[in-house]
C-alpha cells in the first residue's frame, strides 16, 4: 500500500467528491501504530537520538525534529486523535500538532537535498515498506 502524499490528499479534498475523499481516507487508515512510527524515526535518526528519546523531556534540536516528524506522520496517516498523538510524542497538549504541521510543511518547501527533508522522506519510505 502506498501512502498518499499531502498534495494527493489535498487534490482529493479539493475535488469535493466526498465518496472519493472518504475512500482515500479509509485506505490510508492502516494498522500503523504510534510505536511503529516512533520505531521508524529511531532507525532513520539512529546516531542522533538517545534510545529513550520519547521519555526525555529535552528541547534539543534533534529531539524536537523527531517529535515533529512523529506528530506530522501520525496526524496525516493515522486515525489517532491529536491528544493521543501529542501525549505519545512528547507529552504536550494537543495544540502542538499545529506547530508540527507548520514546521514540516516549511521543510517541504526547502530544496530537495535539505537534510530534514531527506530524513522525513526516509521515515515515510521505511513506513511504506512496513505496511506493504
Amino acid at each position: 500500500m502506498k501512502l498518499l502524499t499531502e498534495q494527493e490528499f489535498n487534490q482529493i479534498k479539493q475535488t469535493k467528491n466526498f465518496a472519493t475523499y472518504r475512500t482515500a481516507i479509509q485506505k490510508e487508515v492502516t494498522s500503523m501504530s504510534l510505536a511503529m512510527i516512533a520505531d521508524a524515526i529511531q532507525k532513520v535518526m539512529a546516531g542522533k537520538l538517545p534510545t529513550d528519546w520519547l521519555a526525555v523531556d529535552d528541547r534539543a534540536k534533534e529531539l524536537m525534529y523527531a517529535r515533529h516528524y512523529g506528530r506530522y506522520i501520525a496526524y496525516m496517516y493515522t486515525k489517532y486523535s491529536g491528544a493521543d498523538i501529542t501525549r505519545y510524542f512528547g507529552g504536550r497538549d494537543h495544540t502542538v500538532i499545529y506547530n508540527s504541521l507548520k514546521v514540516i510543511r516549511a521543510i517541504g518547501k526547502t530544496p530537495i537535498d535539505d537534510p530534514r527533508r531527506v530524513e522525513i522522506g526516509a521515515i515515510l519510505d521505511l513506513l511504506n515498506q512496513k505496511i506493504k
